[in-house]
Formats: C-alpha cells, structure tokens, sequence
C-alpha cells in the first residue's frame, strides 16, 4: 500500500507542483499526459528446454510538466518487475494485482542560449541514436547524466550524443560506471534519398572481476569465471568492455513504398577472450500510420559473446544476452488511430559453451496509445 501511495503522489507533485511560467497559462498548457498499453501472446521454444507460450501485459503511464521555459520534468511509470529491458507482466498467479514501478524520472534542461542542447539528470531514456537493438534493448532507460545535441549545418544535421552512466553502486569496492560518446550526422539528398550515420564509443569502467550486472547468477553470454562452489556460486566478469559502435542508414522513397536498409558493427576493443565483434544487417519497408497501412522488416544479427554488455542487449532475440545469431521477420498493421497489431518471429542459434541451440520464439502483439 505505501508503494502505491508513493507513485501517486509522485505522479501529483509532477501534476500540480510544476509553476506557472504566465498568468496566462493553465495545468493543462503546463503537463502533457500520455500513456501506452501492449497485450502480448508468446511463444518460446529452446532447445534443451520445454516449449512455453504466454499472455503478457506492458502498461506505462507518463507525464511532461513544465517548470520554466527551459526546463521540464518527466516521469514515467510502467508494470513489470524490476527487470531493466522488460516492461512486461506475466499473466497468472491466480489473478494476483500486478507490480508497476518508476520507469524514467528526470529533468529535461533545454537552456535557450543553446539552441538544440538538452540535458537530463536522472533515470532517462537512451540518448544514443540507433538503427535496432544490438546493443541497447529498446527498454533500457539508464541513470545518471546524458546530454544531447542537434544542429543544421546547410542541409546537414550534426549530433553529438553523451551520456555517463552509473550501473553499479558498491558501498565496499569500487562502482561501475559507464562513459559514451556519440557523432553523427544525417542528410536529405533529395526528396526520396537520405542517409544517416554514426560512431559511437561505451567505455565501462570497473567490470572486469566484478558479479555481473543486475544478475549475479547469469553473465547473459559474456564469459565468465566461478569463484565461488558448486552450492553457492560467484560469478565475475572475465573482460571489461570498451565498445566501438559504428551505423549506417539509409532511407528510400520508391514511390511505393519506404524503404530503409540499415547496417550496425561493433567491437569491444579490451576482450582477453575471442568472441569480441556483432554485427547487424537490416531492411524495413513501409510505414504505419494511416489505417490501413503497414510496415514489415526483417534483419539478421551475429553477436558474439563479449561483444557488448549481455545484461542490456535485446531481450527477446535469443531470449536475452550475447553469444547468438539469428534472424528476426516482423510485420505491423495499422488498425485505426493509433491502434496497431503486429506479429515477430525470431530464429535464432545459441552458442553456450560451444554447441549450438536452436531457438524460436514468435510474438503477437495488440498495441495502443494516447
């Protein structure tokens, strides 16, 4: 019960507590509410393991209120456990009521004197532009201090995006933080032909002889060493990851369709162990947004055991983690206004311990918005 009077009352300061900048402006000039709802069947099947299917739910609830011209705060809440790439509840337990959490709480500091710079303080959402989720699942909202930047220049628009973020706070050793920095830039050949690119660096500090992140008992396909025994294991990172991270978009109008192809590699440039590269090769066609339009894509990914941060990578393409390869086809339709269903199937292999498991999973998807 304390809990959820907790959020409300979060929700309510973010609601009410925000000042007026105007004698003119009302509550509702000052907040934006929105709000999203996905009902999910699944089914997994792994090699090795018994077959799964599920009904899931992803309920989140946000608010923007503005304190000043150049500044806001945003808080999100969402359901799901504290899982850190996973929104979703579980159907069952006999009906039981189900948790929700704060998702992103943060201030957005926009100052004027700097057109296209927005600063965050908090648990936010991920800074780093990307063309999919080879290295970040689309959940992760990180914490600590990121900042962004976006200018023209004569048709060509820059940005530079940095974050540094604190993972792991440890009262007697040392934390583990991460530093990142990405360049980009993006450009409107013409009507029909644009293109975007980025670099990006992710230097985590102090992994290397620590547990793995928010799971001790599983690295999530980076190599690990047991410390401990066989009744009371102690898992520790093997490697520390300093990841380069390099894309390519490009973006086509047919005339018939949209379509985008897309290409993503990175390395992990302080792996001791072999397994130390990913890469992703992807093509998406169409576009939702109208009723009745749609958009299907496809890609193919290969990411090997220390190359990124098995914690934070895509949950559902190898059910979690590094050290797989697979394919992912998905389609979207448009039912009305912002009504969407969509339907993803993932094919993939796994490489634990050498041998590889075939893994499928397919996923059906109900989603709406306001």
């Amino acid at each position: 019960m304390s809990r959820t009077i907790s959020y409300v009352c979060l929700l309510a300061l973010a609601l009410t507590c925000v000042p007026a900048q105007a004698e003119e402006e009302t509550l509702a000039d000052r907040v934006q509410l929105s709000g999203d709802l996905r009902f999910r069947y699944e089914y997994i099947d792994k090699e090795t393991s018994d077959t799964r299917d599920r009904m899931r739910i992803r309920v989140r609830l946000g608010v923007k209120g503005k304190v000043n011209d150049d500044l806001d705060i945003v808080v999100r809440l969402a359901s799901g456990s504290d899982d850190p790439i996973s929104s979703n509840t579980t159907f069952g337990d006999g009906f039981a009521r189900k948790a929700y959490s704060l998702d992103r709480g943060y201030l957005d500091w926009h100052p004027g004197f700097a057109e296209g710079l927005g600063v965050w303080f908090g648990k936010t959402k991920n800074p780093f532009a990307k063309v999919e989720d080879l290295v970040w699942d689309d959940d992760l909202n990180p914490e600590g201090i990121m900042a962004v930047y976006d200018v023209d220049a004569g048709g060509l628009n820059l940005f530079a995006n940095a974050g540094f973020w604190y993972a792991e706070e440890r009262k007697s050793d040392v934390d583990t933080t991460m530093a990142g920095l990405q360049l980009g830039g993006d450009m409107d050949f013409s009507e029909r032909v644009g293109l975007m690119a980025a670099v990006g660096y992710y230097g985590w500090n102090n992994t290397q002889g620590q547990t793995p992140l928010f799971y001790e008992d599983d690295g999530f396909g980076n190599t690990t060493e047991d410390l401990g025994t066989e009744e009371e294991p102690d898992l520790r990172y093997v490697n520390d990851y300093d990841v380069i991270d390099a894309m390519i978009k490009a973006g086509i109008d047919t005339g018939l369709l949209p379509v985008s192809l897309y290409a993503e590699y990175i390395q992990n440039t302080s792996a001791t162990t072999d397994g130390d590269t990913g890469y992703l090769l992807g093509v998406t066609a169409g576009k939702t947004k109208d009723p009745g339009s749609f958009k299907v894509k496809y890609n193919y990914r290969d990411i090997e055991a220390d190359a990124s941060i098995g914690a934070f990578v895509d949950s559902d393409v190898f059910g979690g983690g590094t050290n797989g390869k697979g394919h992912e086809l998905a389609a979207t339709y448009q039912l009305a206004k912002n009504w969407q269903l969509a339907a993803t199937a993932f094919s993939s292999q796994l490489d634990p311990d050498g041998d590889d498991l075939d893994y499928q999973r397919f996923q059906l998807d109900l989603k709406a918005q306001f």
